[in-house]
């Protein structure tokens, strides 16, 4: 039993160091920092499957605390709803529930969204600090990043784009669709990475699949009505409403970009492509600007070639006499 309590110990200890420092990482590397902050969740995932709840909520709560006094609270409440729960709620919806995992990243990121609003809500209402305010100065930190990345000769004295507060104002329209994006790509990348660590943990035995597998995962045809309501929102020219459309097209453009990688995927499995083209064919699909356009097309359009023949097809009905 002391032997037990020393691995857990051990285990808890590791975890929560891993995850902090990954955070904590994000936080003080520009750009290069927010593909890190990606893999926050998944020490607490490994924890959530080696000791269940107790495991990952601890590290979660420890995690919480640490950066609430190594900086300031908001960064802990931060920690604590977008990557602590984020990573239990994605074990408890993958392992617990069994569920496959595009419905356990879709229910995992309804409840991490509802609980920032509540917690920064109730942050708010407690402290004299302005999450808005806040927020806006993260933006306008991020715009200096990219004008040092990326700079661009100012004219008359005017601030360049990326400083000006246009560019605060249009990220500030589309943050709902930035934070559940966010929380989508954590949810993949770390299902993924998971999935494949769960080999190592049990040996084979209890593994965690990935249900289905990337390269024959559909989206519902129904989709593409959101992509009509948000459209016709924003031809409404009524300022919410307009917001509302512009952040559900968002989505749906992330939706069919992530179905045009999954058929990506799938030809390159069915070609045996090596898995270094692989990595750069998804790499140029990154940096080449155009390329996500396509992609994204790729998987509207599968709505109605079915590129992979993957859904199920209909038999015409025949009267019997």
């Amino acid at each position: 039993m002391e032997m037990e309590n020393r691995r857990f110990l051990l285990h808890l200890l590791l975890g929560t160091a891993a995850s902090v420092l990954i955070f904590l990482i994000s936080l003080r590397v520009p750009l290069l920092g927010m593909g890190v902050s990606i893999l926050t969740p998944l020490p607490v995932m490994v924890l959530c499957h080696l000791w269940g709840l107790k495991g990952g909520g601890l590290a979660v709560l420890i995690g919480s605390l640490a950066l609430s006094g190594l900086l300031t609270p908001l960064v802990g409440v931060i920690f604590f709803t977008e990557f602590g729960l984020l990573g239990i709620l994605l074990h408890y919806f993958l392992v617990k529930r069994g569920l496959t995992w595009d419905r356990g990243i879709l229910y995992t990121s309804l409840a991490v969204v509802g609980g920032m609003a509540l917690l920064l809500v109730l942050f708010r209402l407690t402290t004299s600090l302005d999450t808005m305010d806040w927020i806006r100065g993260e933006i306008r930190e991020t715009g200096e990043t990219l004008r040092q990345l990326y700079p661009v000769e100012e004219t008359g004295g005017q601030p360049t784009w990326e400083g000006s507060e246009r560019f605060v104002a249009l990220v500030l329209r589309v943050f709902p669709a930035l934070i559940i994006l966010t929380i989508w790509l954590e949810g993949i990348v770390n299902v993924s990475l998971f999935t494949r660590l769960t080999a190592r943990i049990d040996s084979g035995q209890g593994r965690v699949k990935m249900r289905p597998e990337f390269s024959s995962w559909v989206c519902p045809d129904r989709f593409i009505w959101g992509g009509i309501l948000g459209g016709f929102l924003i031809m409404t020219k009524v300022s919410l409403l307009v917001t509302v459309g512009i952040n559900a097209v968002i989505l749906l453009v992330a939706i069919y970009l992530l179905q045009g990688l999954a058929i990506v995927s799938f030809f390159f499995k069915k070609r045996n492509v090596p898995v270094g083209l692989r990595v750069l064919g998804y790499a140029l699909i990154g940096i080449i600007q155009f390329l996500p356009v396509v992609v994204a097309g790729l998987g509207l359009f599968d709505i109605w070639i079915d590129f992979r023949k993957v859904r199920p097809r209909l038999t015409p009905y025949k009267k019997t006499p």
